[in-house]
């Protein structure tokens, strides 16, 4: 777990306690990145910040019980915000396309977070990587689908699915031995 979910885990732990300061400090730290997570997902952006006011409310509210702090909490967080998001979408009966030439690929992702890739050779290692393969890393391990339900939304079957994740990852895991 990097520094910054580390941090976030911190931070969720005091919310739990009742510290009420540490929920400001999460806001004032992660604000800004959650509300980009939140354009990214909504159709009409404006509701990006009613998005971010509930998701902190919500915090505040249940004292974030619902967070096991085993687990990386600002993924938890990128999660919650997402979720909220495709509720405003649906709430405002709003349908997100998705525009086939703007594939979000797991790079993309890891970059959208402010650069967490320290390590060149993963970056470089999923540079390499086609823009199927990179989709496929990107539900399985950002959007936490299952193999089933990347095997619907890609029209394919689910054991190709499965054995083309697997290949994507023994490649990953092959460059950064060599590197």
């Amino acid at each position: 777990m990097d520094k910054r979910a580390k941090e976030v885990n911190k931070l969720l732990s005091k919310i739990q306690n009742g510290n009420v300061n540490a929920l400001e400090e999460l806001h004032s730290k992660y604000g800004v990145l959650l509300l980009k997570m939140a354009k990214r997902y909504l159709v009409d952006k404006s509701l990006a910040e009613d998005v971010l006011s509930e998701l902190f409310l919500n915090i505040y509210i249940n004292k974030a019980k619902s967070f096991n702090n085993k687990f990386n909490g600002l993924n938890w967080l990128f999660k919650i915000t997402q979720n909220i998001a495709f509720s405003m979408n649906k709430k405002h009966n709003l349908v997100l396309v998705e525009d086939v030439n703007k594939i979000i690929t797991l790079i993309d992702v890891l970059f959208y977070q402010d650069n967490l890739i320290d390590d060149v050779d993963l970056q470089i290692a999923l540079e390499k990587l086609s823009p199927y393969e990179n989709k496929l890393l990107y539900l399985k391990y950002w959007e936490g689908l299952t193999i089933r339900e990347i095997a619907i939304k890609i029209g394919k079957p689910r054991s190709t699915t499965q054995v083309d994740i697997k290949k994507i990852l023994k490649r990953l895991e092959n460059f950064l031995e060599k590197h």
